[in-house]
């Protein structure tokens, strides 16, 4: 059975794209001939490698990527609030400032600012990286990774949830290289330490990576 990375949809023979999503899906993990140690234990299967690019990502998956990005989500956070601190302390600022000799609106107003400025400036780094995980999933090159870290950050908190790192290790042309992705869904079992994973990488610059596909918010 071939499910769709994408969507989730399942399909008893491969084709090329899912019907669901239009997403590209994976090809058909390798099965070589079992060795006699492999007959006499239960070898893992190997891992469904991505096709090569391009390939075609769902029209909807930017969007995907964005709203289960753990610092995106966190930079919606901050701005949503230094709005309202903005917009409850730029009035009492000028009244203070017209009527009543004392500043009282200023630090609602200050303490706005910065939250705004923060979280809109977090907003569009997260958002330019997931442009780069959808160039990486177009057209990134395929390498084999192995998961070697999941933590959770319990110094940050979103709608009483606490967000997941996950960080990966692969090897492009004799040489070293790490990556790591994002969520706030506790990571399933194909995500664990020690577990294989296909990488994509950027041909142009190896250490620009992630994992195929980033289905941030689809491990469970």
């Amino acid at each position: 059975m071939i499910t769709c990375p994408w969507c989730g949809t399942h399909y008893t023979a491969f084709q090329s794209n899912c019907n669901n999503c239009g997403g590209t899906l994976p090809l058909p993990a390798a099965e070589p001939p079992p060795t006699m140690e492999q007959a006499q234990m239960a070898a893992p299967p190997e891992i469904a490698m991505p096709p090569a690019p391009p390939r075609q990502v769902p029209k909807n998956y930017l969007t995907r990527l964005i709203w289960t990005d753990a610092g995106f989500i966190t930079g919606f956070v901050f701005t949503l609030l230094g709005g309202i601190f903005t917009l409850v302390g730029l009035p009492m600022l000028v009244l203070s400032v017209l009527v009543v000799p004392m500043l009282i609106g200023l630090p609602f107003t200050a303490i706005g600012l910065l939250m705004l400025a923060g979280g809109i400036g977090l907003l569009a780094w997260r958002s330019n990286e997931a442009k780069k995980i959808i160039a990486l999933l177009e057209n990134g090159q395929v390498t084999r990774g192995q998961i070697l870290e999941v933590t959770q950050n319990f110094n940050v908190r979103v709608n009483h949830r606490y967000p997941w790192t996950i960080r990966y290790g692969y090897q492009v042309n004799g040489n070293q290289h790490q990556g790591q992705i994002s969520t706030f869904s506790m990571p399933g079992v194909a995500y664990q330490p020690n577990t294989p994973v296909p990488v994509l990488y950027a041909a142009d610059a190896p250490s620009s990576s992630t994992l195929y596909p980033n289905a941030l918010g689809y491990f469970d």
